[in-house]
Protein backbone atom coordinates (compact mmCIF):
# COMPACT_ATOMS: atom_id res chain seq x y z
CA UNK A 1 0.00 0.00 0.00
CA UNK A 2 1.44 3.34 -1.40
CA UNK A 3 0.33 6.30 0.07
CA UNK A 4 -0.11 8.52 -2.67
CA UNK A 5 -0.15 11.74 -0.49
CA UNK A 6 -1.13 13.99 2.24
CA UNK A 7 -2.49 17.82 1.29
CA UNK A 8 -4.95 20.19 1.83
CA UNK A 9 -8.24 19.50 0.84
CA UNK A 10 -9.77 20.90 -2.01
CA UNK A 11 -13.08 21.76 -3.15
CA UNK A 12 -12.94 18.73 -5.42
CA UNK A 13 -12.11 16.25 -2.21
CA UNK A 14 -15.77 18.14 -0.62
CA UNK A 15 -18.02 15.02 -1.10
CA UNK A 16 -15.28 12.55 -0.17
CA UNK A 17 -15.17 14.09 3.05
CA UNK A 18 -18.50 14.50 3.93
CA UNK A 19 -18.80 10.58 3.57
CA UNK A 20 -15.44 10.12 5.63
CA UNK A 21 -16.83 12.61 8.01
CA UNK A 22 -19.74 10.37 8.63
CA UNK A 23 -18.00 7.28 8.91
CA UNK A 24 -15.92 9.07 11.64
CA UNK A 25 -19.17 9.68 13.81
CA UNK A 26 -20.21 6.08 12.85
CA UNK A 27 -16.82 4.52 13.58
CA UNK A 28 -15.87 6.42 16.22
CA UNK A 29 -18.57 7.77 18.03
CA UNK A 30 -21.31 5.33 17.33
CA UNK A 31 -23.14 7.88 16.61
CA UNK A 32 -25.52 8.14 13.56
CA UNK A 33 -26.05 11.52 12.34
CA UNK A 34 -28.61 12.98 9.88
CA UNK A 35 -27.02 13.48 6.26
CA UNK A 36 -27.95 17.57 6.43
CA UNK A 37 -26.62 17.71 9.60
CA UNK A 38 -23.25 16.08 8.30
CA UNK A 39 -23.09 18.45 5.97
CA UNK A 40 -24.36 21.43 7.57
CA UNK A 41 -20.91 20.62 10.05
CA UNK A 42 -19.08 19.78 6.93
CA UNK A 43 -19.93 22.94 5.71
CA UNK A 44 -19.00 25.14 8.77
CA UNK A 45 -15.49 23.30 8.72
CA UNK A 46 -15.12 24.50 4.86
CA UNK A 47 -15.71 28.28 5.68
CA UNK A 48 -13.20 27.72 8.78
CA UNK A 49 -10.59 26.15 5.97
CA UNK A 50 -10.90 28.98 3.66
CA UNK A 51 -10.45 31.63 6.42
CA UNK A 52 -7.24 29.60 7.88
CA UNK A 53 -8.65 29.37 11.26
CA UNK A 54 -8.75 25.20 10.69
CA UNK A 55 -6.24 23.36 8.51
CA UNK A 56 -8.02 20.07 6.66
CA UNK A 57 -5.67 17.80 5.12
CA UNK A 58 -6.70 14.05 3.70
CA UNK A 59 -4.96 10.87 3.29
CA UNK A 60 -5.09 9.47 -0.29
CA UNK A 61 -3.79 6.03 -1.29
CA UNK A 62 -4.70 4.78 -4.97
CA UNK A 63 -6.37 8.49 -5.75
CA UNK A 64 -8.84 7.66 -2.94
CA UNK A 65 -9.00 9.73 -0.12
CA UNK A 66 -8.99 7.52 3.15
CA UNK A 67 -8.15 9.93 6.41
CA UNK A 68 -7.89 13.16 7.31
CA UNK A 69 -6.34 14.91 9.97
CA UNK A 70 -7.74 18.47 11.55
CA UNK A 71 -5.67 21.23 12.86
CA UNK A 72 -5.80 24.77 14.19
CA UNK A 73 -3.69 27.06 15.84
CA UNK A 74 -5.36 28.07 18.66
CA UNK A 75 -6.43 32.04 18.35
CA UNK A 76 -10.02 33.76 19.83
CA UNK A 77 -10.97 33.32 15.82
CA UNK A 78 -11.64 29.87 16.30
CA UNK A 79 -14.38 28.05 17.80
CA UNK A 80 -12.16 26.16 20.36
CA UNK A 81 -9.64 27.80 22.11
CA UNK A 82 -7.74 26.69 25.09
CA UNK A 83 -4.63 27.62 24.99
CA UNK A 84 -4.19 30.39 22.43
CA UNK A 85 -0.82 30.04 20.28
CA UNK A 86 -0.50 26.31 20.58
CA UNK A 87 -1.31 24.13 17.97
CA UNK A 88 -4.64 21.48 18.41
CA UNK A 89 -5.12 18.85 16.78
CA UNK A 90 -8.92 18.64 16.61
CA UNK A 91 -9.70 15.13 14.75
CA UNK A 92 -7.84 12.29 13.20
CA UNK A 93 -9.43 9.72 11.23
CA UNK A 94 -8.45 6.78 8.89
CA UNK A 95 -10.88 4.26 7.59
CA UNK A 96 -11.89 1.66 9.66
CA UNK A 97 -10.34 -1.17 7.36
CA UNK A 98 -6.91 0.22 7.55
CA UNK A 99 -6.18 1.08 10.87
CA UNK A 100 -3.16 -0.26 12.79
CA UNK A 101 -1.30 0.13 9.80
CA UNK A 102 0.51 3.79 10.78
CA UNK A 103 -1.10 5.92 8.73
CA UNK A 104 -2.97 8.05 11.73
CA UNK A 105 0.54 8.22 12.96
CA UNK A 106 2.03 9.84 9.56
CA UNK A 107 -0.99 12.00 9.31
CA UNK A 108 -0.08 13.31 12.94
CA UNK A 109 3.34 14.07 11.60
CA UNK A 110 2.11 15.90 8.84
CA UNK A 111 0.02 18.15 10.83
CA UNK A 112 3.43 18.57 13.40
CA UNK A 113 5.71 19.54 10.85
CA UNK A 114 2.97 21.62 9.07
CA UNK A 115 2.56 23.32 12.67
CA UNK A 116 6.08 23.30 12.93
CA UNK A 117 6.58 25.23 9.75
CA UNK A 118 4.54 27.78 11.20
CA UNK A 119 6.47 28.54 14.36
CA UNK A 120 4.15 26.42 16.45
CA UNK A 121 6.44 25.19 19.87
CA UNK A 122 3.70 22.81 20.92
CA UNK A 123 0.66 20.98 20.25
CA UNK A 124 -1.99 19.76 22.57
CA UNK A 125 -5.48 17.01 21.55
CA UNK A 126 -8.03 16.41 23.90
CA UNK A 127 -9.44 12.22 23.93
CA UNK A 128 -11.00 10.30 25.94
CA UNK A 129 -10.06 6.65 24.76
CA UNK A 130 -6.74 6.39 22.32
CA UNK A 131 -4.03 7.43 25.17
CA UNK A 132 -2.09 4.37 23.92
CA UNK A 133 -1.90 6.17 20.52
CA UNK A 134 -1.10 9.52 21.16
CA UNK A 135 1.56 8.33 24.09
CA UNK A 136 2.97 6.13 20.73
CA UNK A 137 3.34 9.59 19.29
CA UNK A 138 4.83 11.46 21.89
CA UNK A 139 2.02 13.16 22.95
CA UNK A 140 1.77 12.88 27.02
CA UNK A 141 -1.50 13.17 29.51
CA UNK A 142 -1.76 16.28 31.42
CA UNK A 143 -4.08 16.54 34.83
CA UNK A 144 -6.28 19.03 32.04
CA UNK A 145 -9.14 18.80 30.70
CA UNK A 146 -11.16 20.08 27.57
CA UNK A 147 -13.58 22.87 28.40
CA UNK A 148 -15.51 21.58 25.55
CA UNK A 149 -15.96 17.68 25.43
CA UNK A 150 -13.99 17.24 29.34
CA UNK A 151 -11.44 14.45 27.87
CA UNK A 152 -8.34 14.37 29.20
CA UNK A 153 -5.37 16.52 27.22
CA UNK A 154 -2.06 15.54 25.83
CA UNK A 155 0.91 17.40 25.52
CA UNK A 156 3.54 17.71 22.59
CA UNK A 157 6.95 19.89 22.53
CA UNK A 158 7.81 19.73 18.77
CA UNK A 159 10.25 22.55 18.67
Amino acid sequence: MKIEEIRAIKESDYKSFINMFNSYFLDDFKIEVEHAKIEEICLDIMESVKKQVVFLDLMKINNKPIGFIMYQIDSPESDWCQKDGFGFIREVYIDKGLRNQGLGKLLVAHAEQSLKDKNVEQIYLTSDDSGLFWNQCGYKITDETGYKNEDPIYVKKIN
